[in-house]
């Protein structure tokens, strides 16, 4: 399954890149859609923003009435070009990638795409739940990229 939504940003793909890699706004990212941050890892040797490869975002969510641990990690980031995050959890893993291209006019296009992988049952249902609600889901996608591109 994957879940894809595109995002049109008023500013040279640097600029979005810079947005989208700062560590605190994939804080706010998770805390919006429910969660919450217990730690923040940076990269070893890394300074702590912008978000470098290695960075991780440990925290947890109550999904089914219990809560759920995950780690949201920062893969791989090609400056300007690329950041690919893994989400794992017990019941999920996800890899969750952002791409950037400059477009005439200083216009920025990002496109995401989430790519979900169930573990066990409770992973099989959740994706069945995103299956269900593709539409909103890809809302919620589409929501997550105008907080981490949007201009302070």
């Amino acid at each position: 399954m994957k879940i894809n939504a595109n995002a049109e940003f008023d500013a040279p793909r640097e600029a979005v890149f810079a947005r989208f890699a700062e560590p605190e706004r994939m804080r706010a990212l998770i805390e919006d859609a429910g969660g919450r941050v217990d730690a923040v890892i940076a990269a070893e040797g890394a300074p702590p923003s912008p978000a470098m490869a290695g960075t991780a975002w440990q925290g947890g969510i109550a999904w089914r009435g219990a809560a759920r641990a995950f780690t949201v990690t920062l893969a791989e980031a090609q400056p300007s070009r690329l950041l690919r995050y893994q989400i794992e959890s017990p019941q999920m893993k996800a890899s969750l990638d952002f791409d950037f291209v400059e477009r005439a006019g200083g216009v920025t296009m990002v496109s995401a795409q989430l790519r979900p992988r169930p573990e066990g049952v409770l992973g099989r249902m959740a994706v069945q739940a995103l299956r269900l609600m593709h539409d909103k889901a890809k809302a919620r996608l589409m929501r997550a990229m105008a907080l981490l591109g949007r201009v302070r």
